[in-house]
This record gives structure tokens, sequence and C-alpha cells, in this order.
């Protein structure tokens, strides 16, 4: 059964649209990146949820300010998430920096390595 006028016209897939809406053609040249923006987007509106309720049955507001208590904790513990990951990857390259050129660089670690 069809449609009058849309005889051998394909829908693209839900799938495809949601991606293209989310930057894949105007905004990113890889599909990777418009996914990773549609997955961020969808796991920051569900912390929000999750805060929201939390935030809501402990301290007794009103639904607006529950909203904006748990947009502003989900946002911080996202902050906090991507200064700890800096904060490792500065680590990581140090050591690797320390481990390989620290002789060379007449820094000795006394034969050990500075991390597993």
């Amino acid at each position: 059964m069809t449609l009058a006028g849309h005889e051998g016209r394909q829908r693209q897939p839900t799938e495809k649209r949601c991606v293209a809406w989310f930057g894949r053609q105007w905004l990113f040249a890889e599909k990777m990146y418009a996914v990773w923006l549609l997955d961020f987007v969808f796991a920051f509106g569900l912390g929000i949820v999750f805060q929201y309720f939390a935030v809501v049955l402990t301290r007794d507001l009103s639904p607006s300010e529950g909203l904006i208590a748990a947009l502003k904790a989900d946002t911080a513990s996202l902050k906090r998430t991507d200064i700890i990951l800096a904060a490792e990857a500065i680590q990581t390259c140090a050591e690797f920096a320390l481990n390989q050129c620290g002789p060379r660089w007449g820094i000795h670690t006394g034969g050990k390595q500075l991390s597993p």
C-alpha cells in the first residue's frame, strides 16, 4: 500500500535523520563526531533527569528551582570529570616523557619505571 505521489520514494532511516540534524553534514565531516554529539546530548539530558529527582526529593524545591539545581549539579559533575581526565592525561604524558626520555635529559629514576 503506497500513498499517492510517494511511489518509489524511500524514507531515510530515523538514525540517519537524527545524526544529520546533530551536525553530520553541516558541522562534522565524520559521522562519528555527530553520533558523539547526539550521545552527549542524551547523556546530559538523562543526567539532568536523575539529578532533578535526587535534588527535588531531598530539598523540597519547586519544579523550576529543582530543574535549575539539577542543571547546575550535572554541569558541575561533567566539569569535574573533564578536569580529572585532563589531569590524568597530563600525568600520563609526563610519566611517558620521564620513562622514555629521562635518561637522555639527565633525569634518572633509579632504573624503575614511574608507573606500572
